[in-house]
């Protein structure tokens, strides 16, 4: 059994969703998880006592969460040491065309090099609209940005668009390689 962290960055709540099925899945496959919200980690926290460290981050204004950015920095030496992986979460996960393919690679390029991290897998996880929950601006925005990328949703309804069986395989690979559990 592998004690694995998982950290989260969000803003509309989708990456602690995905961060919450990622705990429960390594639960279901007998690992211990410990969740914790990059916004306010504990301050005893020990990244290497982990076996392997998981950070979900979503992609607004075309960069990762603030708070993301911040633990990497902080916790960069440990998470070079430890067995680690990023699920960067975006809605150009979602289109599957090579152009945005290129432009979530560049998102991880630049949060690499804003904090020395470099994570043993990636994952992109496409993540959700929550029409619901948006003023006017950002359901615009969201409009917008899923024209752009080829999409057409009823902005009275919420849309999900992570594939969770994906996310399961990508956690099932990532432990296999990297923590041999």
């Amino acid at each position: 059994m592998a004690d694995i962290l998982i950290v989260y960055a969000t803003v509309e709540g989708q990456s602690r969703r995905i961060a919450d099925l990622l705990g429960d899945h390594l639960v279901r496959c007998k690992h211990g998880r410990t969740l914790v919200d990059a916004t306010d980690p504990p301050e005893d926290l020990d990244v290497s006592a982990h076996d392997a460290v998981i950070l979900v981050a979503s992609v607004h204004a075309d960069r990762h969460h603030a708070a993301a950015v911040n633990f990497a920095r902080k916790n960069v030496a440990a998470l070079n040491r430890t067995p680690s992986a990023l699920v960067s979460v975006s809605l150009h996960a979602a289109s599957g065309e090579a152009e945005d393919e290129e432009e979530m690679r560049a998102y991880v390029d630049r949060f690499c090099a804003e904090t020395g991290w470099l994570p043993r897998a990636v994952h992109y996880a496409a993540g959700a609209l929550r029409f619901a929950q948006f003023d006017f601006f950002k359901r615009w925005m969201a409009r917008r940005l899923t024209r752009e990328l080829g999409m057409e949703f009823d902005p009275e309804r919420d849309v999900e668009l992570t594939d969770w069986r994906a996310l399961e395989a990508f956690a099932d690979d990532f432990l296999a390689e990297h923590v041999g559990r």
